[in-house]
């Protein structure tokens, strides 16, 4: 028993140690804001499998991943792993097992750290748990963006968890628990046409907006326009339609 005591305090003597070094060992963001997957792998995994071949694709992406996992921060890869397989399973409708991943994901990354991706992963578990009807768990995370939206590095980010927030609300027939003062500051920030009004339906109407002229972007962007004038002008033109700011 003394040994085994002994083993023990050993074990968690080490353990300490790393947690602690942790502190002083700073994530390489530069890695962490970089695309983790090159084009060719990202085309083979979605041109090669069907979203229905979830294990297939996690197989394949596994495979790559592994080939470079010496080459990067371990907390970076860490977070780039679990949150691709998170996606993998979450595009699947395998949002059980989406949801485990995308945890391990919230369990080392910071808003401060990519607020982009952090805010990404909070809207990605509170839909998957609200899917799965874990309404509780949905409400719970909703509540932890509610608490950093400061951290937020735009206020699209602000929207959508609004968005999620909202279609919470409407899955349980539960009345908005917030001042209205986030809508208004989102539409201001954005300058979006919508008056405020009852709060799900104006969240609803900003969402509708901005995926519409979000789409108008898209179209654009993937027109193959040779005239580099003609591209300059098809921006110009959009950036003076579009309201939002």
């Amino acid at each position: 028993m003394i040994e085994f005591d002994e083993c023990y305090v050993e074990v968690a003597t080490k353990k300490q140690v790393r947690d602690t070094l942790k502190i002083f060992i700073l994530m390489n963001n530069n890695q962490l804001k970089q695309d983790f997957l090159p084009n060719e792998i990202v085309l083979k995994l979605y041109r090669e499998f069907f979203t229905s071949d979830f294990e297939q694709r996690i197989i394949f992406f596994d495979n790559y991943a592994q080939s470079i996992k010496d080459s990067i921060d371990s907390e970076v890869f860490d977070i780039r792993y679990n949150n691709q397989i998170g996606f993998l399973y979450w595009e699947a409708g395998e949002y059980s097992r989406a949801i485990v991943h995308f945890k391990k994901v919230l369990e080392i990354l910071k808003p401060q750290d990519h607020s982009f991706l952090y805010f990404h992963i909070l809207v990605l578990l509170i839909r998957s748990s609200r899917m799965i009807c874990n309404y509780s768990e949905s409400l719970y995370w909703v509540e932890v963006g509610f608490s950093i939206l400061n951290s937020a590095s735009s206020s699209f980010e602000k929207l959508d968890i609004l968005g999620e927030y909202a279609d919470l609300l409407i899955d349980t027939n539960s009345d908005f628990g917030l001042s209205t003062e986030i809508i208004a500051q989102i539409i201001d920030d954005l300058s979006f046409p919508e008056q405020l009004s009852d709060p799900i339906d104006t969240i609803n109407s900003i969402r509708n907006t901005h995926r519409i002229w979000n789409r108008k972007l898209s179209e654009i962007s993937m027109k193959k326009i040779p005239d580099k004038n003609s591209r300059i002008n098809a921006f110009e033109g959009f950036k003076n339609d579009c309201p939002i700011g």
